[in-house]
């Protein structure tokens, strides 16, 4: 039986959270980075809730790409 994943095996392994980071840069929804990082979308909003470290790399990385798309667009 494979091991339940944990907020921490993502944002404690460089290799993983790089990844993680680029998805969320990449303009990737909230469902889409789940389904990469291999659990459902309520423990990925369940994390994002509870573990402000994780909401906040998605919120740097996702804000990066929002900013990307404005300037573009002027």
């Amino acid at each position: 039986m494979a091991r339940r994943q944990k907020v921490e095996d993502w944002l404690g392994d460089e290799y993983k959270l790089t990844k993680l980071r680029g998805w969320a840069r990449r303009g990737l929804t909230n469902d889409q980075i789940a389904e990469n990082m291999g659990i459902g979308r309520t423990t990925f909003y369940k994390w994002a809730a509870e573990d402000a470290n994780f909401a906040n790399v998605l919120k740097v990385d996702k804000d990066y790409c929002d900013d990307q798309v404005e300037n573009a667009l002027y």
